[in-house]
């Protein structure tokens, strides 16, 4: 009996092993798949050349950021240091393909993307419902370019078992659990009369 257990098991044993390697196999091949997708993404991974820039303000450029020539992605910023006279140079990793294309009298300037860019956006609402409210905003939001970070402040969230969009507020006023037949007014002084939150039943039709 002994025997055969010991041989049964022998076979179990590598076939667990097997299933273990490939495991991780695979997940090595997903962290290195993100490792190139992320290195694409900010060049990390592309061989360049360094290039200097001295700017009097950087209006908060930071490590990372992307460089652009003629709307096209070409290197990112890679350290920057502050000097005795209150100039900033910025080292910048530029392609080794886009060499070529920068002539040696060429002029760094600093933008950013769109109105918004490089900003914190809070977005601001009464009630957090559904989330289609908040999804509208945000669609709105990028027409006026990219902001660095966005978050959302709501005075009353209606509960997640309404959401139909992953959205979730940075800062809530107050969680209040409710029902779909039910509705939530805010009331304003200025408008109102009053300064208060009501729950109401939707009107039947």
């Amino acid at each position: 009996m002994t025997t055969i257990l010991f041989n049964n098991m022998k076979p179990i044993q590598g076939k667990r092993a097997v299933i273990v390697g490939i495991f991780i196999l695979v997940g090595v091949a997903i962290f290195m798949g993100a490792l190139i997708t992320l290195g694409k993404q900010k060049k990390t991974f592309t061989k360049g050349i360094l290039v200097k820039a001295v700017f009097d303000n950087v209006n908060g450029l930071q490590v990372g950021n992307n460089i652009w020539y003629s709307g096209v992605k070409v290197g990112t910023v890679k350290k920057m240091e502050l000097t005795n006279n209150a100039k900033v140079i910025v080292d910048m990793t530029i392609d080794k393909k886009s060499r070529d294309f920068i002539h040696e009298d060429a002029k760094a300037k600093i933008g950013s993307d769109g109105l918004i860019g490089n900003k914190i956006v809070v977005l601001v609402d009464d009630v957090l419902y559904t989330g289609r409210t908040i999804r509208a905003a945000l669609d709105q939001l990028m027409d006026f370019g990219r902001p660095r970070k966005v978050q959302l402040a709501v005075l009353i969230d209606r509960g997640r078992e309404h959401r139909e969009l992953p959205i979730q507020a940075d800062f809530v006023g107050k969680t209040v659990p409710t029902k779909s037949s039910e509705i939530i007014k805010v009331m304003l002084k200025e408008y109102d009369d009053i300064e208060a939150v009501g729950i109401f039943e939707k009107p039947t039709d």
